[in-house]
């Protein structure tokens, strides 16, 4: 088997080609007098763990730091504040060897960890820190609080060490506690993430330019580009079947007829990471001439971001042949008889609940972002969904109590209540609901909303809500996190419509 030029996926991380105008901006930033924290945002895919490792090496090389260190958090994820504290301890303990025994107990405390970032500031010894996968851990709902986010802002504030981490989108925009968003650890970010997306044009050239063999003409760049939209992992596969020698628009042509069955399985995880919204909007863009101006920014940008569609004047314009080919043979999310059949049975049932979800009318902004995010979490990590309920739950009972007693959410003495405030357990007030709703024989009904059925509703999801918390090793099935979920898109829909 003939050597591949540039390996895309496999056991080990890819070297890292390109990127050059991203890694000025990241040694800019940490070799300034006071150098930033730093944030990397790029979609699925798109190389942010391959930058990283290509930052770790450059670093190594020539730097200011005396260590850099790579932490997986995507793959290993902490499940409490001690076990984060404990997890950074060991990563610690494998770059500095001195402070090993110190740093490698299995009750590792924050003050311990604190002690050994003072003897390093002392030592005037600079760490970094790369912490990939970072969206993986905020997911996990409350159970790193915010307790954790000021200690570690607390460490960070040290000039020992600085902080890189890896995310698909903006560290704002995953966090899932509420409580953890008022941590001032996110204000030592700048503000201006380091985006990971499809390469640029200088990027391709670099990256011909590595094979001596390959003499590329300009035409031939333009057609990787069409083929592509500039996607890295497709790019790459198309250089791969270049044949040494002169390249033309032919040869690229080829090279991509050769390449689609590398490119599919890409093609599919690509166009499943996009919302039900950003689908139709591409749908749209390719059977019509569209408008920029009439796509939603966002929307825009993710799509931009991904190389499938780019502005040509005031129009948006597909970029991408390999997406351009596959489209017709995408499953539909509209046609119910394919809904239930076929690999795609999970992938589709999530775009329906996601379609469901956007459907529902008069939603504070608190719930539908809580819903989005169950939502969101539902195909990679069907046990984070259930996880995230809890909040959603919380938002249900708010929900209840405003809507029947009013914003002051003061309940009438009339009712013959021993108090006119809401108990704070959830557990007591359940059992206040129920009898408010009247659902028992001697209590008569006081609510004008919420009755047997949205009482049967909440008492459900208190239940699974609580399985969500209290998750055995196996986890959450992706049948119950869509069957909590539905119920959740119901009850909503029941008390607001």
């Amino acid at each position: 088997m003939s050597e591949v030029r540039f390996p895309i996926c496999g056991s080990l991380v890819p070297e890292m080609v390109g990127r050059k105008a991203q890694l000025e901006d990241v040694r800019a930033s940490l070799l300034k007098a006071t150098p930033d924290h730093l944030s990397i945002v790029g979609p699925k895919l798109a190389g942010k763990t391959v930058f990283l490792h290509g930052l770790k090496k450059l670093l190594e090389a020539a730097s200011p730091f005396h260590h850099v260190i790579y932490w997986d958090l995507g793959h290993h994820v902490p499940q409490s504040n001690d076990e984060f504290i404990t997890q950074m301890g060991i990563k610690l303990a494998e770059a500095c060897s001195d402070y090993a025994d110190f740093l490698r107990v299995p009750n590792l405390t924050f003050a311990d960890l604190k002690e050994v970032v003072g003897n390093l500031e002392q030592e005037n010894l600079r760490i970094l820190w790369l912490w990939d996968g970072f969206d993986k851990p905020l997911k996990v709902g409350g159970q790193l609080t915010r307790n954790l986010w000021d200690n570690l802002r607390d460490l960070f504030q040290s000039p020992a060490f600085k902080l890189i981490t890896a995310s698909r989108k903006p560290l704002s925009e995953v966090l899932r506690d509420e409580n953890s968003v008022t941590s001032d650890f996110w204000r030592i970010f700048n503000p201006s993430p380091v985006r990971i997306g499809i390469f640029s044009e200088d990027d391709l050239n670099v990256i011909l330019a590595k094979d001596s063999r390959l003499r590329v003409n300009k035409g031939a760049l333009t057609e990787i580009n069409n083929w592509t939209g500039s996607w890295p992992i497709f790019a790459l596969a198309v250089v791969n079947q270049l044949k040494n020698g002169d390249v033309d628009n032919v040869s690229v042509n080829t090279a991509a007829n050769r390449a689609q069955s590398d490119v599919r399985p890409y093609l599919d995880h690509l166009w499943d990471d996009l919302s039900t919204d950003e689908q139709a909007a591409y749908q749209h863009i390719l059977d019509t001439e569209t408008n920029a101006s009439g796509i939603h920014v966002e929307i825009r940008k993710s799509l931009e971001e991904r190389g499938l569609v780019k502005k040509d004047g005031a129009l948006l314009k597909s970029c991408c042949r390999f997406m351009m080919q596959v489209k017709d043979s995408r499953v539909s999310v509209s046609l119910i008889q394919q809904m239930f059949t076929g690999s795609q049975y999970q992938a589709n049932l999530v775009k329906v609940i996601e379609l469901r979800y956007k459907a529902l009318p008069r939603l504070a902004d608190r719930l539908r972002r809580h819903l989005g995010r169950c939502i969101e979490d539902l195909a990679d990590s069907p046990s984070d969904a259930m996880k995230n309920l809890r909040a959603v739950v919380e938002c249900c009972f708010d929900l209840i109590w405003v809507l029947e007693l009013g914003a002051e959410k003061k309940i009438p003495v009339r009712w013959a209540s021993s108090s006119d405030r809401i108990p704070v357990e959830r557990v007591t007030q359940l059992q206040l609901i129920k009898n408010f709703a009247g659902i028992y024989k001697d209590s008569p009904r006081r609510f004008m909303k919420i009755g047997p059925q949205e009482c049967a509703a909440l008492d459900s999801l208190y239940s699974l809500q609580n399985f969500g918390q209290h998750q055995n090793d196996e986890g959450a099935s992706f049948g119950m996190a869509v069957t909590s979920i539905m119920l959740a898109l119901d009850f909503v829909e029941l008390v607001v419509s």
